[in-house]
């Protein structure tokens, strides 16, 4: 009987490698003489880079990269990971060949306080992302890649009626990282530049139609739209109506007909603010 052991070892530095390899080595990794069997086995090291001071400078980077952020928004917790589960974390990511922006994204959401991701959690879903979803090019609530790009244009063909930007659209959120997601998250992308028109054209097409003869109502609106802007996002329901009495954004969609299992959430981001979050399948 032929035997062939595997290790995977994401990070080894040299001192611990000479520690515990004999061990292994002698005391482990021996044929057994009952069974008689020919055991081989691979220890398996991803390259970081070339040595270990490398790494241990990337972890430290990253590490202090993601704890600024998370020190910004009032919404999110720094204490959620201690600095060793941050590293092992960073490391995970790395073995999964995630580049350092996706490590960052993943580590930095699962500290929202009002959607923790635990440790065991974020580790599968960057297992998931990785080894699933990326691979196969469409998220968790569709079945098949033929459905992914049916759902794709019909909503792009809507974004475009709207007369919102279409450059850009990706799906980011959960539905990337985990099979029971509660819904599919929308970003159309847009960049600072963009902002003021697409203001002015929200703004007045909301007091022509949605709003006329609402002054109270239509100045909340403007004070909505502008605390989302500064925020990076604008949710669906400030995309108003395009037409009196017609149907939201949502209503839309759902009346297409395009809405996948679990529901579906459509919003602007900003590039680069807070909500511009990877990982990311663009349109």
């Amino acid at each position: 009987m032929n035997i062939h052991t595997v290790f995977h070892i994401p990070t080894l530095h040299g001192k611990i490698f000479e520690g515990i390899f004999p061990m292994w080595k002698f005391a482990k990794l021996l044929p057994s003489k009952q069974t008689k069997s020919n055991l081989t086995f691979t220890i398996y090291c991803p390259n970081f880079g070339g040595n270990y001071k490398d790494l241990s400078a990337f972890l430290i980077k990253t590490r202090r990269k993601i704890r600024k952020r998370i020190s910004l928004d009032d919404e999110f917790l720094n204490t959620h990971f201690t600095d060793t589960q941050v590293d092992e974390l960073i490391q995970h990511g790395l073995y999964q060949k995630m580049n350092a922006r996706e490590i960052e994204d993943f580590i930095f959401i699962a500290c929202r306080e009002q959607k923790l991701i635990h440790y065991n959690d974020l580790q599968q879903q960057m297992f998931a992302w990785k080894n699933i979803i990326e691979p196969r090019g469409y998220p968790f609530s569709f079945s098949t890649i033929q459905e992914f790009n049916i759902f794709k244009n019909k909503l792009k063909s809507i974004v475009n009626e709207w007369r919102l930007p279409v450059a850009d659209i990706r799906v980011q959120g959960s539905s990337l990282r985990r099979a029971n997601a509660k819904d599919v998250d929308i970003a159309i992308i847009i960049d600072e530049s963009q902002i003021q028109q697409l203001k002015n054209m929200l703004f007045d097409r909301a007091k022509k139609l949605e709003y006329k003869g609402k002054v109270a109502e239509f100045e909340k609106y403007q004070l909505k739209l502008n605390r989302q802007i500064n925020e990076g996002i604008i949710k669906n329901r400030q995309f108003s109506i395009l037409e009196e009495r017609g149907k939201t954004f949502m209503q839309k969609c759902y009346s297409e007909d395009i809405v996948p299992f679990g529901g579906l959430n459509v919003s602007i981001i900003i590039n680069g603010k807070s909500f511009d979050v990877s990982p990311y399948i663009k349109f």
